[in-house]
């Protein structure tokens, strides 16, 4: 098992050194280019949520764990924003927002799409969401 660990502020910013991050690691594991670019969207997605919605105006940390087994990537990332359960999230009927004239909405969708399992947990401030793919 092979780990690596990125801490970075909640600021739209750090979103391109965040993906380069995990580019970087995953390359160096030999990881196929599908499931990279499947984490490297999940995992972008994940953090522009979490800062835009999980920090809002203020300002905090996200720690970032990614670790590759034989069988498996996880990525943990934890934070100390709103607390948010992607997991258990229902995402709306795109169809129906099409007709309604409502745009976006795609960004949870998109992850839970790229990754084959989701788990979230919280305990004293600190939220923690992994994203599984398989390998």
């Amino acid at each position: 098992m092979k780990s690596k660990i990125l801490k970075v502020k909640s600021d739209l910013k750090n979103l391109g050194a965040i993906r380069k991050f995990l580019i970087s690691f995953l390359e160096q594991k030999n990881v196929k280019k599908e499931i990279i670019a499947s984490l490297a969207l999940a995992l972008t997605e994940l953090c522009e949520n979490l800062i835009k919605y999980g920090y809002k105006e203020k300002k905090g940390d996200i720690k970032i764990q990614v670790i590759a087994t034989n069988k498996n990537i996880k990525i943990n990332i934890l934070d100390k924003g709103e607390p948010f359960d992607i997991s258990n999230y229902k995402p709306p009927d795109i169809k129906q927002n099409l007709k309604k004239g409502i745009g976006g909405k795609m960004g949870i969708k998109i992850i839970k799409l790229m990754c084959d399992k989701i788990i979230y947990n919280t305990n004293r401030g600190i939220n923690k969401t992994t994203l599984v793919k398989y390998k």
